[in-house]
């Protein structure tokens, strides 16, 4: 494939991504308490790792450890998560989900699980395992790319 059908391609995708970043951003909506996309995905890793030290979170995220602090500042006050000290050291801190958090999380999701729903029910039933199976090769494809990219426990902050 040559660089001009390669453009074409692009192209053509564009409008399809742009359509799938505004279901991740309009699903937002859905939660209790306004949220950013980068506190979402603050709240989905924790939904998925469990209490964690901020530490740990930092590097789940691919940010700065004064990153995480910051956001789990505001999660905090705003009554998404809960910080408790390890039974073992006190000085060691884990930062988890709250009730709000947890529906916050479950939430978005349903929201974009209805939104992406829509989109493939508005494809005539015949095209859509076509278009099903290009996602899923969009998907390994994302997953096998030699760019740099944050780990795939990163990624799921759009599910």
């Amino acid at each position: 494939m040559d660089a001009s059908d390669l453009d074409l391609l692009v192209e053509s995708a564009l409008p399809a991504v742009r359509g799938i970043v505004a279901i991740a951003m309009r699903s937002l909506d859905a939660s209790p308490v306004p949220l950013t996309l980068p506190q979402y995905r603050v709240l989905v890793a924790l939904a998925e790792s469990g209490p964690t030290r901020a530490a740990a979170l930092a590097g789940l995220l691919g940010v700065e450890g004064s990153t995480v602090t910051r956001m789990c500042d505001r999660l905090l006050r705003d009554g998404l998560i809960v910080r408790r000290a390890e039974r073992s050291d006190r000085r060691a801190v884990r930062v988890g989900l709250s009730a709000l958090g947890q529906e916050a999380v479950e939430s978005v999701r349903a929201r974009r699980r209805t939104e992406f729903a829509g989109l493939l029910q508005a494809i005539p039933n015949h095209r859509r395992a076509l278009v099903v199976t290009a996602l899923q090769e969009i998907d390994a494809a994302s997953r096998t790319s030699a760019s740099p990219s944050p780990a795939p426990s990163t990624l799921s902050w759009i599910a």
